[in-house]
């Protein structure tokens, strides 16, 4: 299978790399150069990541959860998210909630973010947008509520987006076409933006 050619003679071949898998569509390297040249980036990795996987999010501060993000109390691996879940302080909060999104349906592994003990790893750029319940867990893992996010951003230095998400049907669920909308925006650099 040939892999998709991201730059050429230096520039973006694609301003949006979209990737609904947990295997790479191109090398590490090369999609860490298209990130370095300002290329944006979602990804909804599944459960079936390989290495090279894991280690392209090692360099976004985080790591898959071995186990799907499940709600204890319920018994439920499909979790339906209110706005106590978004973070506070992202900016991405204030749009979904301006744009009506009142919830998230969500199912699919977590990313657990790498803590800021950890200096050889924690990226002060990632952001958690979207953290499991507290009564949530991957149990494999040995994280819960917080510690899940199940969505993360990153502004880039080079000017790009990144999106991530352990939830491929987090975007083909139908209860959630508002918010993956106001996320598609923001990640295509149409609002969001400090002028």
């Amino acid at each position: 299978k040939e892999k998709p050619q991201l730059l050429k003679y230096g520039e973006l071949n694609y301003s949006e790399l979209v990737i609904i898998a947990g295997k790479l569509p191109a090398p590490k390297e090369d999609i860490l150069e298209y990130l370095t040249q300002g290329g944006s980036l979602l990804w909804a990795l599944d459960a079936d990541h390989d290495s090279q996987a894991k280690s392209l999010l090692r360099n976004f501060g985080c790591q898959p959860t071995k186990s799907p993000a499940k709600d204890y109390f319920s018994g439920k691996e499909n979790i339906s998210l209110g706005p106590k879940s978004l973070s506070e302080t992202h900016e991405l909060s204030r749009l979904l909630s301006d744009s009506g999104v009142t919830s998230i349906k969500y199912s699919g592994i977590g990313l657990e973010m790498f803590p800021r003990s950890d200096s050889l790893q924690y990226n002060t750029l990632v952001q958690s947008l979207l953290s499991a319940p507290e009564s949530a867990a991957a149990t494999e893992n040995d994280v819960a509520g917080d510690q899940i996010s199940l969505i993360a951003t990153m502004d880039t230095r080079a000017g790009g987006r990144i999106l991530l998400t352990g939830s491929p049907a987090l975007l083909s669920n139908s209860g959630n076409s508002r918010a993956i909308e106001v996320l598609t925006k923001w990640l295509k650099k149409e609002i969001g933006i400090i002028h």
